[in-house]
């Protein structure tokens, strides 16, 4: 059953591509320093949601806890993260008291809450952006996998590094290759994988 694409305006202010930590950031960021900017902002991320590819990953590596300390997180303030987690000091890992890949999560649903942003997220991919002439000031034409197409004034991409980078290399193996030896990092889920015995 095919589903009806989203209701969108024909114009925006800013779109965002993606969906994950950095766009969060940025968003909470913005609307911190411009209340006004809250309706003039569309997030596309085929995921629907905040956080969706990002919350993927970390499950399907099984991943416990961040890279960088609790300072570095998508509420403005630096210290948001410490407060929400007053409760919850055992979820900080050494040496830099990095924080647990649940209470990050947790943290995030917050952030996203406290911003009103829980329906920000367009679940529709951005495939092209075309750039429109203009003798004032150009605009950007985003086409969208739906088909529908919308012109920004901005756009910011904050896609991550979700397209796969595949070495030359690989296409030089020979076909008889086990399929399951030579993935993508991106392909890997180690809650399917048995690997007793193995390293």
């Amino acid at each position: 059953m095919l589903s009806t694409p989203p209701s969108l305006p024909t114009k925006t202010d800013l779109a965002i591509i993606g969906a994950g930590p950095h766009a969060l950031t940025l968003v909470t960021h913005l609307l911190q320093k411009r209340q006004n900017m809250r309706g003039k902002i569309l997030v596309f991320d085929k995921g629907g949601k905040w956080m969706n590819h990002w919350q993927h990953q970390f499950a399907a590596l099984e991943i416990p806890h961040l890279r960088s300390p609790a300072v570095h997180h998508p509420d403005p303030n630096p210290f948001a993260l410490r407060k929400f987690a007053e409760s919850r000091s055992s979820e900080f890992f050494p040496p830099y008291d990095l924080p647990g890949t649940q209470l990050f999560e947790d943290f995030c649903q917050d952030v996203i809450s406290r911003f009103w942003l829980q329906q920000q997220v367009i679940p529709l991919a951005v495939t092209r952006i075309e750039v429109l002439p203009s003798p004032i000031r150009p605009r950007l034409r985003l086409w969208l996998d739906s088909g529908q197409s919308i012109i920004a004034r901005r756009v910011v991409l904050a896609t991550g590094s979700s397209k796969q980078q595949i070495p030359d290399w690989v296409n030089q193996i020979e076909s008889e290759y086990p399929q399951d030896r030579l993935c993508h990092s991106q392909t890997v889920d180690l809650r399917q994988l048995y690997l007793t015995g193995e390293r």
